[in-house]
């Protein structure tokens, strides 16, 4: 460890409560609705979740890195952003985000808190499908009835009607196929935290042991506000698990409540009249086409099981087969993320020394690998564990020099993280 501190410096020299509420709405200012780029007004909250959002980003795979042939992605076809104009009992009004799938040609579920609403009132409804990134695929807007076709505030479900409808050949209905959870079942969600540009969990996203408490299914998935309303799926075969709606975060792993499968489909004619038999397929599995989807190499065929390693939360054979993928594919065009994800692992581990060496080679031999400004930040991150807060925020102070074209959210993340380590101006 010391020696791999003092190669770092050189290089830089040159709880669940199941009386839980429901997830907490993400506002922002009302002229925000019908927008991409969602902007923050300054306030302790959005200030919590965008911290919130730095350390959980990792967990986040951004949908649009992945194979346009990768089974996530074509399910994730299915999957909207709600963007919503909303009231509060002072008749102020703001815009929010939540998520939804659809489930028939002219319906889509989501959260009975996003739509219609408990505190806040829901007054207008547009659905972004295809939201992949703010600026080069920011989806298609279509509007949404805001009168339920059907809800359920106790299971916090609602069934709405789109009034404009998506071609199906794009943004394809999802085959609903029931699935009662097992305790520790592997599980996926795809999701627009805090209104952003789609994301995929399923590192460390299983149900909880046991899966079932008080009624409700409860499960480790990451997720923040904006996640409300994601359907809950089974990592093999995408069968519908449940509807998440909210959740505590835990000080060791993060436990969040869905209302299970089983509930909705007895509580709803319409879900029992589109359920899908037991033996549909929603998609081929996730699984048995993991390595279908690349180029059949050794180097792919490692990679994938680097990931594979990470998402079992198995760091230390994940370390093992990314550095195992570096040393022997060092000019593959997964080595930027091979590195990337190698510093998260070593992270994981403690490791910050090794871990801010990752990212550091990340941002001198991959400078235009669009994971390089995030690698900046994390790099400030390591450095802070490493109690070299001054160089972290010299570190960040060159973000906007080097990446002016860093993202809205990288830059958010990297005031976070300035404030976290207490940096000047």
């Amino acid at each position: 460890m010391k020696s791999a501190y003092c190669f770092l410096t050189i290089l830089l020299s040159g709880l669940l409560h199941f009386n839980a509420q429901a997830q907490g709405l993400v506002l922002y200012p009302a002229d925000n609705y019908g927008k991409a780029n969602k902007s923050f007004e300054e306030s302790a909250l959005n200030k919590a979740q965008l911290e919130m959002l730095m350390s959980k980003s990792a967990m986040f795979e951004a949908v649009s890195e992945l194979d346009e042939a990768n089974p996530y992605r074509r399910l994730a076809r299915s999957v909207a952003m709600l963007d919503i104009v909303v009231e509060d009992r002072f008749q102020v009004r703001y815009n929010s985000t939540c998520t939804a799938t659809r489930i028939a040609r002219s319906l889509i579920i989501t959260n009975y808190h996003c739509v219609p609403g408990r505190e806040y009132k829901a007054l207008k409804v547009q659905a972004r499908f295809g939201f992949l990134d703010p600026l080069a695929e920011p989806g298609s807007l279509f509007e949404v009835d805001v009168t339920p076709v059907e809800s359920n505030a106790e299971l916090d479900y609602a069934i709405l009607r789109l009034t404009s409808e998506p071609n199906e050949s794009d943004h394809p209905v999802i085959p609903l196929k029931r699935h009662t959870v097992r305790d520790g079942e592997s599980l996926i969600l795809i999701h627009h935290p805090m209104g952003q540009a789609q994301r995929l969990t399923r590192y460390r996203c299983q149900a909880a042991r046991p899966a079932f408490m008080d009624g409700q299914l409860v499960h480790h998935c990451d997720t923040l506000g904006g996640s409300s309303g994601s359907a809950l799926l089974t990592l093999e075969g995408f069968a519908f698990a449940g509807l998440h709606f909210g959740g505590l975060p835990d000080p060791e792993r993060p436990r969040n409540i869905a209302k299970p499968a089983d509930d909705l489909f007895r509580a709803s004619a319409t879900l029992r009249g589109l359920e899908a038999p037991p033996s549909a397929t929603v998609l081929p599995s996730a699984l048995s086409n993991a390595t279908s989807v690349t180029t059949g190499t050794d180097a792919n065929a490692l990679f994938a099981e680097a990931k594979a390693r990470l998402f079992r939360l198995d760091y230390a054979g994940a370390e093992e087969a990314f550095q195992s993928f570096i040393d022997q594919y060092g000019s593959d065009p997964l080595a930027a993320e091979a590195y990337f994800w190698l510093g998260e692992t070593l992270h994981q581990r403690q490791a910050y020394a090794e871990s801010g060496s990752a990212f550091i080679t990340i941002i001198r031999s991959y400078p235009d690998d669009p994971r390089a400004p995030d690698a900046l930040v994390r790099l400030a991150r390591s450095l802070r564990m490493l109690g070299e807060t001054e160089r972290g925020c010299t570190a960040l102070d060159t973000l906007s020099r080097r990446y002016p074209y860093a993202s809205k959210a990288v830059r958010d993340l990297a005031a976070v993280e300035r404030n976290r380590a207490g940096c000047k101006g």
